[in-house]
Order: structure tokens, then sequence, then C-alpha cells
């Protein structure tokens, strides 16, 4: 546990999967996964001395490692938001959010102009966990083009090669719901 746990194991590469998990990084022990269990297990409300101790290690990785990937300073949110908003975690708050800033993978600007996480994939609706750490003017400018990126068919594009066409449609309607909730959400808020 004091490495993290895996995101895929070598058994996968069996199977149809997205071309980016063939990185062989995949199958190393990671922080990125074991935080967001840790924090929807939390969330949940399991009560196991596993995890008491999962957090512990999980909590000292991040106030000890500086994340450059946004995917990973995502899923330590996730395990930030499942907890007691403690003086110590607010530090850790504010830590992930100015390295979030500088992180591989992070899209600020509006429109995209590469692969990676937007200010709408940490604030999905208004009252997300991350959404003080975004200026109004940066939520509206995603929103625009969020909105701007529905196709005819009504849904929404991937922005990466599944391992087939079952997968896109499946992910298309999983990013298209998602979509939807966050513009309907903020069109109630009127923030947009």
């Amino acid at each position: 546990m004091n490495e993290g746990i895996v995101t895929i194991t070598a058994s996968s590469s069996n199977y149809p999967r997205a071309i980016h998990w063939n990185n062989p990084t995949s199958e190393q022990p990671s922080f990125s996964r074991l935080t967001s269990i840790v924090g929807l297990l939390k969330w949940q409300g399991i009560k196991h001395p596993w995890l008491d101790k999962a957090i512990e290690v999980c909590l000292d990785h991040i106030s000890t490692t500086r994340y450059d990937d946004a995917h990973t300073i995502q899923n330590a949110f996730c395990l930030l938001e499942s907890l007691p908003q403690t003086d110590e975690i607010k530090k850790l708050y504010t830590k992930l959010s100015d390295e979030l800033y500088q992180a591989r993978f992070f899209c600020l600007e509006a429109p995209p102009q590469s692969y990676g996480l937007t200010p709408l994939d940490f604030a999905p609706v208004p009252d997300s966990y991350c959404r003080k750490i975004f200026s109004e003017t940066i939520i509206h400018d995603h929103l625009k083009v969020l909105d701007s990126q529905q196709e005819e068919d009504g849904g929404w594009p991937i922005s990466w090669e599944p391992p087939g066409e079952m997968a896109r449609l499946e992910w298309r309607a999983h990013k298209t719901l998602k979509c939807l909730i966050t513009l309907e959400s903020y069109k109630k808020t009127a923030s947009w």
C-alpha cells in the first residue's frame, strides 16, 4: 500500500483496451488510483482498519509529493472531499490547487488545444468541491465551449481513441450524460 496500487494488470493486455493503457507505467503501483478508491470508500461510509491506514498513507503521500498530473490531482481531491475539512485537509487542498495550474494534462485554456482535463472536470456542477479554484470567467468560457461541442446527433465526442466501436458508443453516452448534467446545473444557477 505504501507504493499505491496498479491501474491495470499485465493480464489485461489479452483484451481490447484503449491505446493509452498500453503505457508500461499503467502496470506500476501508483497513488493516482489508490487515492480515488480510498476517497470513494470513505464517501460511501465504509469503516475498516485497512481504510484508516490507507487514508493515512495517502494523506502522507499528498503532503510530501509534488503532483504533476491533472488526473492524479483530481483523484487526490476525491479523497480530500470525503474527509472532514480540518486545517490539514485545507492546507492539502491549497497545495493541490496550486499544483493543478502547472500540471500535465490540465487545460485551463478554452477551448483546450490538446487532450486533458478542464476546469469543468474538476467543477462539473456549481457546488463542486473544487469550484472555488476557478474564476467565473474561466468556468463561463469552458461552459460556452462545452455547449458548442454538442454534435448533430445530440451527443458529445470523446477525445481519445477507444478500442472499438462499442467502447466509443459507451464512452460517448457517458460523456454526453456528464455534459448535459454540467450544462443544466450551471444554467439553474445562471452562471452562464
